[in-house]
């Protein structure tokens, strides 16, 4: 059973709470991000670029990261399940698509 896109955006982002992740949505002008937080969104954006990079089909840029996958990190498993895992989950996952588009962020 998958999450709820609610529940991954919170892990995904480092979120605790769904108050807070309404602020993420709605008012991010009064939001204060923390270190990790700011870490997080980073990692994210730059995932998303590289999956834009790697694949010109919008099913692919969209679709990938709840793909199952055979390579290291994921062993089955999709990639956005294994970023949500923690935070060295979705640096994992960074790093992989890093690669997979050539590296250079």
């Amino acid at each position: 059973m998958s999450p709820e896109p609610q529940e991954e955006k919170m892990a995904l982002l480092g979120v605790t709470s769904k108050a807070t992740l309404s602020k993420f949505s709605n008012h991010p002008d009064k939001l204060r991000l923390s270190p990790d937080q700011l870490t997080r969104l980073s990692l994210l954006l730059n995932i998303h670029h590289a999956l834009r990079i790697v694949f010109s089909n919008p099913e692919n840029v969209y679709g990938y990261m709840k793909m199952a996958n055979n390579n290291a990190p994921f062993n089955g498993q999709s990639p956005v399940s294994v970023a949500m895992r923690d935070f060295v989950g979705l640096y994992s996952t960074f790093t992989f698509m890093d690669a997979l588009k050539g590296g250079g962020w």
